[in-house]
């Protein structure tokens, strides 16, 4: 089973639960959320999924993410079906895109529920970065920029 561990920069007011949450060995126990299924946000779900988590997924394009069913994958149809999970991560590639999907009208902040992290790789500009966490704080979500330094390539496990 491949093993998975994410460096994480974790905010000030970060709670010492997420913290040992994103540091722990294994994700495996919590219910995963991901946003996004790019060339990076589609790797790096199929590694969480590879590696034995439970990850549900949203993409704007179905048929995009329907492959990750295949290894295991919940689909749902908006990212506001992903607010009961522990951890969502976001990787889109736009800043109106990031907003969007969370604090648009079926955004992910959008539900009575909100996840107990929220992690952000996205490739949007400083201003819609901040604007998402600043939503997410509002929401009583803890929120975490990570600054992704994998490439597809890299995300794929070593054989």
């Amino acid at each position: 089973m491949t093993s998975i561990s994410y460096s994480m920069h974790v905010c000030s007011d970060f709670t010492i639960e997420a913290t040992e949450m994103m540091s722990g060995k294994t994700l495996q126990p919590y219910r995963l959320g991901w946003i996004g299924t790019g060339r990076m946000g589609y790797a790096m779900a199929a590694r969480l999924l590879r590696a034995g988590c439970r990850v549900s997924v949203y993409n704007r394009t179905r048929s995009k993410a329907e492959p990750l069913a295949h290894v295991g994958a919940t689909i749902v149809d908006s990212p506001a079906a992903l607010a009961g999970c522990d951890v969502v991560f976001t990787s889109v590639s736009a800043s109106n895109d990031l907003l969007s999907v969370i604090s648009g009208p079926d955004g992910l902040l959008s539900a009575q529920q909100t996840p107990r992290l929220l992690v952000d790789t996205s490739s949007v500009s400083e201003e819609a970065s901040a604007e998402a966490r600043a939503a997410a704080r509002s929401a009583v979500c803890r929120c975490s920029q990570r600054q992704s330094v994998a490439t597809p390539k890299s995300s794929r496990p070593a054989n």
